[in-house]
């Protein structure tokens, strides 16, 4: 594989942007389709288009009517290695060996409490057979669009996807179509080497560590929180492309102490720690 060298930017904070998908920023380039139905439609202004729920199954960039004002659209679905949420330290990025996330977009309309509310009432059923509830919420969007990260086995391929709202009075399903189906199957294969520092640095001053990532899968964003620094807790992301190892290269700066410091690295499937030595 071709061994490039990438910074990685430390910032307070990152824009998200995991696998084109997993923003929660407006799209205005979402493609829309409607599935046939007997009932009347409405167009409304962001290009879904309200349904009924006796409709049968809905097609991606529909939204369904829920009753006392409230609509719920599902616009958009892709898939990522990670999730960045709004959690502390390393709390902020999520990742597992064995899991990856298929994100879903939805657009609502009347729902206050939005991220509870699909918490609480919307579940995503893999190849008929597999349900996935209790999604994450990445950073971004917000009440007119945003999205919900799913975690499933990294070995399960998404042949079919329906994502299923219910309330309790209301029920509907959205049916992925194939452009869908292909956006949730990334292939997620990656893996971490050993984190590499400076047997010693200056106290209070910069300096460069590195950490080798062999991306083996589809191209993704690596995400990890630095820990033990100056400036710590701190994020980093860097892009890796497909079938490439990348050595992401962080550039923290030492606490202004005496001693010695542990730099600890988090991208959640897994930590490196090393200990530096200060001058």
């Amino acid at each position: 594989m071709e061994r490039r060298r990438f910074l990685a930017g430390l910032t307070a904070t990152v824009p998200l942007a995991l696998a084109g998908c997993i923003g929660g920023q407006d799209d205005e380039d979402d493609t829309s389709t409607t599935a046939p139905t007997d009932d009347t439609t409405t167009q409304t202004p962001d290009d879904t288009t309200t349904t009924t729920t006796d409709s049968g199954p809905l097609s991606v960039g529909d939204a369904v009517s829920l009753g006392d004002g409230r609509e719920l659209a599902v616009v958009d679905a892709g898939a990522s290695a990670f999730a960045v949420t709004r959690g502390t330290g390393a709390e902020q990025v999520h990742a597992s060996d064995d899991e990856r996330f298929v994100t879903v977009k939805f657009a609502p309309t009347g729902i206050d409490d939005y991220q509870s509310f699909v918490a609480e009432n919307v579940t995503l059923t893999i190849n008929d057979e597999e349900t996935f509830a209790d999604p994450v919420f990445p950073l971004g969007g917000g009440s007119n669009r945003f999205d919900a990260a799913y975690a499933i086995p990294r070995d399960l391929t998404p042949y079919t996807a329906t994502v299923s709202v219910e309330t309790g009075s209301e029920a509907a399903s959205w049916e992925f179509d194939s452009r869908d189906i292909e956006s949730v199957t990334q292939n997620v294969d990656f893996s971490v080497g050993e984190l590499s520092v400076p047997d010693s640095v200056p106290a209070g001053e910069g300096f460069t560590a590195e950490l080798p990532v062999d991306n083996g899968g589809g191209a993704l964003t690596f995400y990890a929180v630095v820990q033990g620094t100056a400036n710590a807790p701190t994020r980093i992301s860097e892009d890796l492309p497909a079938s490439e190892e990348t050595v992401v290269e962080i550039q923290p700066t030492a606490p202004d102490t005496d001693g010695e410091f542990d730099l600890t690295v988090d991208w959640s499937a897994g930590s490196a720690t090393k200990t530096v030595q200060l001058e």
